[in-house]
């Protein structure tokens, strides 16, 4: 496990020995899943961006995404990986040819995260661009509210609340709502919010 933890920062062993498509709870507040959205939203392209991630986090984050996403709202993921060099991962692209609307592009060379995003973005063909991490899991109805505040204004640029992965056990647990604010020396901050989660 000493092995697995400083690789990756967490327990990839634990990773490895759970399911890609696992089961998680439900962790909206009450009544946001009575919520009812347009059936017209915009169509999104997800994009993905990695380098050495472990790839059953990687696929996780994947399944999550077409687990989780209503079929008619999902164009395709891209997954984007930035000059990977670890040979865990040579066995991806059989993996994403089980999938649906899934592609993998490999960089060229090591460009950094805005970069890799650029490229995929480049790529993209849906309306709106959703970009996630590669360390993260989809729950249910998290795409909905986003595309939804696009529709109502194109020039919206909305964030999930992303529920926390213990990293030593995999453990799936709710995070506090909270509220992402630039300064005016454009330095990223989060704010605690009220309880509302949609």
């Amino acid at each position: 496990m000493d092995l697995a933890m400083r690789k990756h920062r967490f327990n990839s062993f634990k990773s490895d020995q759970t399911p890609v498509n696992r089961k998680i709870p439900d962790t909206r507040s009450e009544g946001c899943g009575e919520l009812l959205y347009p059936h017209n939203l915009p169509i999104a392209s997800v994009i993905i961006v990695f380098h050495n991630e472990a790839l059953t986090v990687l696929l996780r984050t994947v399944y999550s995404v077409l687990d989780k996403t209503p079929p008619h709202l999902l164009k395709e993921i891209i997954l984007v990986d930035d000059f990977s060099d670890d040979g865990e991962l040579k066995t991806l692209d059989y993996e994403i040819s089980k999938l649906i609307k899934t592609s993998h592009i490999r960089l060229p060379k090591r460009s950094g995260l805005i970069k890799a995003r650029l490229f995929g973005a480049a790529r993209a063909t849906g309306e709106v661009m959703i970009f996630l991490d590669s360390h993260c899991e989809c729950n249910s109805g998290w795409a909905e509210p986003l595309l939804y505040e696009v529709k109502k204004d194109r020039t919206t640029v909305p964030s999930p609340i992303i529920d926390v992965i213990m990293f030593d056990t995999f453990e799936y647990r709710q995070a506090n709502p909270q509220v992402g604010a630039f300064d005016w020396s454009f330095t990223f901050y989060v704010a605690a919010s009220g309880n509302k989660r949609t």
